[in-house]
């Protein structure tokens, strides 16, 4: 999917968990399955800051070795998407007070990691050790579906 002669595709690792899943276990410690402390960031966990929910922001004061807000890290990361989704470029905001956001290419793999603890541009191997299995016993769609019919 990150082909050069593509589209340049861009990585991103969001590794925070919503305060509102924190309240929520908080206010009924027998919410289940599962604990919601123990869920910690999950697939889709980035849309409360893509879309700016505020509902879902900031219900917890954020511990001090945070340097943004969730309500901030939600103005970041619409930057970076709305920059992207008006221009299709390169969705590095105009603020140079944040990292530059390059895209990902083979030899690279630059990502940007999003937290309320940090937020940076990444050098290169973001879980690449369990990508590196996945690459390895990588079997081709074609292999298992048979060639595209269009």
């Amino acid at each position: 999917w990150a082909n050069a002669e593509a589209a340049p595709a861009y990585l991103y690792f969001v590794n925070h968990t919503l305060s509102v899943l924190r309240e929520a276990q908080d206010l009924d410690p027998n919410l289940q399955p599962p604990p919601y402390d123990q869920m910690g960031v999950f697939h889709g966990t980035e849309l409360g800051f893509v879309f700016d929910f505020e509902p879902a922001l900031d219900l917890v004061e954020a511990p001090p070795t945070d340097i943004y807000t969730e309500s901030q890290l939600a103005k970041l990361i619409g930057s970076y998407w709305g920059t992207f989704a008006a221009t299709g470029v390169d969705p590095s905001p105009d603020d140079t007070a944040v990292p530059a956001w390059a895209p990902f290419t083979k030899e690279e793999e630059v990502n940007v990691y999003l937290d309320t603890a940090r937020v940076e541009a990444s050098a290169s191997g973001l879980k690449s050790d369990k990508c590196d299995f996945w690459d390895q016993h990588r079997v081709p769609v074609t292999a298992v579906f048979g060639p595209p019919v269009f």
